[in-house]
């Protein structure tokens, strides 16, 4: 379910700046990713449509070979202190995805890596869509460090599935936003 609702919540907020980014009078032709052609280059319509396709077979593998945390709990809360527990799985796991994944941020600038350094691109405008602008092996990075944090809450019991799925709305929300030309929605941007 995770990755579904991943993949729901980045076609979601991706679909929303692209719209505002059109409303601006931005096109396709300013797009970063149309810097580069061919099969697998960052951002070509077929490096995205493999990078999915081999983002739903690692999903396989990982479910066939991982086996998930036992008893997960549903986490509806049911009170004012549930809803502070749920409130802080979820901002412990972006907070954990955030610092975990600027370390492997600070390596791919560090070494050099192709496809990160296309995807800090100044030539042309960044745009929501441009979030997907990066390395498949820059994809399975960010995928395994999410996983990673949704596993457990902080105090060591496995994270419900409420606050994993808020945790994929607010990340995938928050990633698209960062990479947007459009001024609005201005959520996270506002706290960050």
């Amino acid at each position: 379910v995770d990755p579904a609702v991943a993949t729901l919540s980045f076609n979601f907020a991706i679909c929303i700046f692209d719209r505002k980014e059109r409303q601006m009078g931005l096109t396709e032709k300013d797009r970063m990713s149309n810097l580069r052609r061919g099969f697998i280059a960052a951002g070509s319509e077929s490096m995205i449509t493999m990078a999915g396709l081999f983002y739903w077979i690692g999903i396989a593998i990982w479910v066939h070979f991982v086996p998930p945390p036992r008893e997960i709990p549903d986490g509806w809360p049911n009170d004012a202190v549930d809803a502070f527990f749920l409130l802080l799985e979820v901002c412990f796991g972006i907070w954990a995805y955030d610092f975990i994944y600027s370390f492997i941020h600070l390596a791919a600038h560090y070494f050099g890596w192709d496809g990160h350094e296309y995807h800090h691109s100044k030539k042309l405008d960044l745009r929501a869509r441009d979030v997907l602008t990066h390395s498949p092996f820059e994809g399975m990075l960010q995928v395994l460090v999410n996983i990673i944090v949704q596993r457990h809450a902080p105090w060591g019991s496995a994270k419900s599935r409420i606050a994993r799925a808020i945790h994929n709305i607010v990340v995938t929300w928050m990633l698209t936003e960062s990479h947007s030309a459009s001024p609005t929605p201005r959520i996270a941007r506002r706290l960050f």
